[in-house]
């Protein structure tokens, strides 16, 4: 790592990665990751010329990232919670009750994947990220938490790690940090 980029991330200097048809190369985040230099934030520049790859969209962007070893929390939390704090809108990337209320739904598949960064460097990976549905706008209709049997008051405190060992568990998992709309639907599909 170069001071400079160190020093930079001192005076608050936010870190992106902004992945699309020229801007993300497996060897650069290799080597942040391994030095503990994770992102701040992820997003994508999706445009014409990259929507067929390698950027393709925001979840292969993500996967690629879970790929080479970044906690999940911490992807999730770079291209939501920490996406609206670089944006100063406290109101977004958050199912804490008083937000927006938008979400994506999103399962983890295993198996072998290929994911290819801007220089055509492959990487094979076995997770991807998939997006399973969105909700938008969702508003609070309980008092408790009807996710896990009502059992739970609502809570502003979402968990500080975010465990899974199956896409079910996931999807449980994200209505549980929710509790602001409790996503009884989604459950009864589990």
């Amino acid at each position: 790592m170069k001071d400079a980029v160190l020093r930079a991330r001192q005076r608050g200097v936010r870190f992106d990665i902004g992945h699309g048809k020229g801007s993300f190369a497996f060897k650069t985040a290799r080597a942040m990751l391994a030095n503990g230099f994770l992102p701040d934030t992820i997003s994508s520049d999706i445009h014409a010329l990259c929507i067929d790859g390698p950027a393709f969209d925001q979840v292969t962007t993500l996967s690629k990232f879970l790929c080479m070893g970044m906690p999940l929390n911490d992807v999730i939390a770079a291209t939501t919670v920490n996406a609206a704090m670089a944006l100063k809108r406290p109101e977004l990337g958050s199912l804490k009750p008083g937000s927006v209320g938008d979400a994506t739904v999103l399962s983890i598949k295993e198996g072998q994947f290929d994911y290819v960064d801007v220089v055509g460097e492959h990487l094979t990976g076995d997770k991807r990220i998939v997006s399973e549905g969105v909700a938008i706008a969702v508003r609070a209709p309980h008092r408790q938490c009807v996710c896990i049997g009502g059992t739970r008051p609502l809570s502003t405190n979402l968990p500080s790690r975010i465990e899974y060992s199956s896409v079910s568990t996931l999807r449980l998992m994200i209505a549980w940090m929710c509790c602001s709309s409790c996503f009884t639907s989604m459950n009864s599909r589990v």
